[in-house]
C-alpha cells in the first residue's frame, strides 16, 4: 500500500461515532477492552511472521492505541525505515561494499557454510575460509539483489487477513455491550 498501512474496516461507524458522542465513559471503555484484546494478539502474529537476522525488526513491532472523544485508533507498527522493504519486498537495485560486507556477516550466522559447531555453546567455531566463503554467497546474493530485487515478507499483510474473522469479532461484541450498556443507560 502506498502509506504502509493496512485497515481492518468495522461496520457500524456512524453509529459508533454517535455512542461516542452519548456516553463517551462507555465507549472508550468497551473500545480500551477491546484493543486490549486484540492488540497484542496482532502484534504477536507479526511478530512471528517477520523475519530475523539479529532480531531487531522483529523487536521493534508494537501496539498501541488511543480512544478519546476526537478518535479511536488501534495501531500494530514499527519505527524501522527498513519495515516496508521487508513487507513488500524491493525492485533490483545496487548493493554497495557496506551492503555485501553485512550480507556476508548474514551469511556466516545464517547459513551453513561447513562451520562446525560447538557442543558447549552452540555457536559457530571459525573454520579457515569461512570469511572467504561467506563473501563469495554474499556477491551471489548481491547479483540476484541487483537483478531480481528482493521478495517480500508480508507479515503484517498475512498476520491482518489471517485474523480479520477474529478481530470484527471482537469489534461486534464490543459493539454489543456498548449498545446494550447504553441501553440500559437511557431506561
Amino acid at each position: 500500500m502506498a502509506d504502509d498501512t493496512y485497515r481492518i474496516g468495522f461496520p457500524n461507524l456512524a453509529e459508533l461515532t454517535a455512542a461516542l458522542e452519548r456516553a463517551p465513559a462507555v465507549v472508550a471503555e468497551e473500545m480500551e477492552l477491546f484493543f486490549a484484546r486484540v492488540l497484542p494478539h496482532l502484534q504477536a502474529e507479526v511478530v512471528d511472521r517477520t523475519p530475523a537476522a539479529e532480531g531487531h525488526l522483529r523487536n521493534s513491532i508494537i501496539s498501541r492505541s488511543e480512544v478519546s472523544p476526537a478518535s479511536i485508533l488501534g495501531v500494530v507498527g514499527t519505527p524501522l525505515g527498513y519495515a516496508p522493504a521487508v513487507e513488500h519486498g524491493t525492485k533490483p537495485h545496487p548493493v554497495n561494499e557496506a551492503g555485501i560486507l553485512a550480507i556476508a556477516e548474514w551469511a556466516k550466522r545464517k547459513l551453513p557454510l561447513g562451520q562446525a559447531v560447538s557442543a558447549k555453546t552452540g555457536r559457530p567455531l571459525k573454520v579457515k575460509g569461512l570469511d572467504e566463503l561467506a563473501l563469495s554467497v554474499a556477491h551471489a546474493i548481491a547479483w540476484k539483489i541487483r537483478h531480481h530485487g528482493t521478495p517480500g515478507a508480508g507479515m503484517f499483510d498475512k498476520a491482518f487477513t489471517a485474523n480479520r474473522p477474529r478481530v470484527l469479532g471482537e469489534y461486534q461484541a464490543a459493539w454489543r455491550r456498548i449498545v446494550q450498556r447504553i441501553g440500559a443507560m437511557g431506561e
